[in-house]
């Protein structure tokens, strides 16, 4: 917080050009940032009378943009041609890349911040509308869910883990029968 004390109102606040980012919190300091921009710059236009103008909006694309649009190109290829044995691939690399890494799996509480009115402004947030785009997207085109059979890191974790400790469960065909009718 520090380093917002030597700026001026009219500043532009950007993330990693102005002002450094805390690691792992991209979004936390991005977030802090565009609230001390947004407040300096009304006071400044509306009460000491200074001619900033906007910001140009500027997107963030990067290379892990390019990455999951490649790797979701890869699901839905190898899941049409029945290439199993690339499911365990593509699993593990979602449990490195969108769980370790980038710590960004989609789950049930990206859909309920959606119905909730929290709409991240695309520009800055342009991977997270990819990830959940391309999961509506694969999971309407193909007719299935695609990224929670092949992508998700919680269920990669699951199924790396049953896999090792050698369980295997079987739900009775019976029970299985009388659930899909309810």
């Amino acid at each position: 917080f520090k380093q917002y004390l030597d700026k001026k109102v009219a500043d532009a606040f950007r993330i990693n050009a102005d002002l450094d980012a805390v690691s792992g919190a991209t979004i936390s300091s991005r977030a802090i940032a565009d609230a001390v921009r947004s407040g300096s710059h009304f006071w400044g236009r509306n009460y000491f009378q200074l001619d900033i103008s906007k910001e140009p909006v500027q997107w963030e694309v990067g290379p892990n943009e390019f990455i999951l649009i490649v790797f979701f190109a890869i699901i839905i290829f190898s899941s049409f041609r029945k290439y199993r044995k690339v499911r365990y691939g593509t699993m593990a690399f979602g449990i490195i890349f969108l769980g370790f890494y980038l710590s960004m799996p989609i789950s049930i509480s990206s859909f309920a911040s959606l119905l909730m009115g929290y709409v991240p402004d695309i520009s800055n947030h342009l991977f997270w509308w990819l990830l959940v785009a391309g999961v509506v997207l694969m999971t309407v085109v193909c007719g299935r869910n695609l990224y929670c059979n092949w992508a998700c890191p919680f269920g990669g974790i699951q199924e790396y883990i049953s896999i090792i400790g050698g369980i295997k469960t079987r739900v009775n065909p019976r029970i299985s029968r009388i659930a899909s009718q309810l």
